[in-house]
């Protein structure tokens, strides 16, 4: 299992839990929305096959949505888990 496959794991499953579907187009519309991307399907599927890589940005929010479900589930505290976060992001381009 890889990173894409674990969030869109869990992102199902948190759907499922709040009353929606849980189905992975479920969890791309609010990756979109909660990122204004445009990502489809397809795309998604080439990220966790390894044809593609998802950019900067989407990757840490990704990361950042698996490390906080992982390590809550396995008793850490919310500072660390930010702690943890921030040192494990991936640098992003400057804005001009």
């Amino acid at each position: 299992m890889n990173l894409i496959t674990r969030f869109l794991r869990i992102e199902r499953n948190r759907l499922k839990q709040e009353g929606y579907k849980g189905l992975n187009s479920d969890v791309i519309f609010f990756l979109n929305k909660e990122l204004g991307t445009r990502y489809q399907q397809g795309r998604v599927k080439e990220w966790e096959r390894g044809e593609r890589r998802p950019s900067v940005e989407t990757h840490n929010h990704i990361l950042k949505r698996v490390l906080t479900y992982e390590l809550k589930k396995n008793g850490l505290a919310e500072d660390v888990i930010g702690d943890i976060i921030q040192k494990t992001q991936l640098p992003e381009a400057m804005k001009k």
